[in-house]
């Protein structure tokens, strides 16, 4: 319940623009690095790995970006089998950062990707049963990405995994 109360708090607050952004150069090998070695302690049963292809510094705010990465690799630890493959990769594509955060779980249908970003949504009420959440998570994940003036976008195939890409100007 306290989660539930401070993700909507988190979302009442950045709707009416009472978070303010503390930008400062961040280290994303380094945040990558340190997201994916926390996550492997958290679901050391899962082959988490990462590839940051040269040394990329973003002018972001740290903390809401390291809230970003781990929610979507939550929701792929979730969603993905024990021995699943779990990826995190970051290159400089022209102008922008591109993240992208791959897994080989149970894949969304593809008439429910447009509806993950919404607040409460859970693409199937069987999973939220087992798998617990608030389907806020995503919708955060939104937030912040938009509010440091990026894109996100999903691929998936069910049986197959998620794909989850997100693009962050320098």
């Amino acid at each position: 319940m306290t989660d539930l109360v401070e993700r909507l708090l988190f979302l009442a607050r950045g709707d009416s623009g009472t978070i303010k952004l503390q930008k400062e150069t961040v280290d994303l090998n380094q945040l990558i690095k340190e997201i994916v070695r926390e996550s492997k302690l958290v679901a050391p049963n899962h082959n988490l790995n990462y590839n940051v292809k040269g040394q990329i510094n973003i002018i972001a705010d740290k903390r809401l970006l390291k809230q970003m990465l781990r929610a979507i690799i939550d929701n792929s630890i979730k969603f993905t089998q024990e021995d699943g493959e779990i990826s995190v990769s970051a290159e400089i594509a022209y102008d922008k950062v591109k993240i992208v955060i791959s897994d080989t779980g149970i894949g969304i249908p593809p008439e429910e990707i447009d509806k993950i970003f919404d607040r409460f949504y859970r693409v199937d009420k069987v999973r939220s049963k087992t798998t617990g959440g608030s389907g806020l998570g995503l919708s955060i994940v939104k937030w912040i990405v938009e509010t440091h003036n990026g894109n996100i976008s999903v691929k998936s195939t069910v049986g197959k995994g998620t794909q989850v890409i997100i693009l962050l100007p320098l």
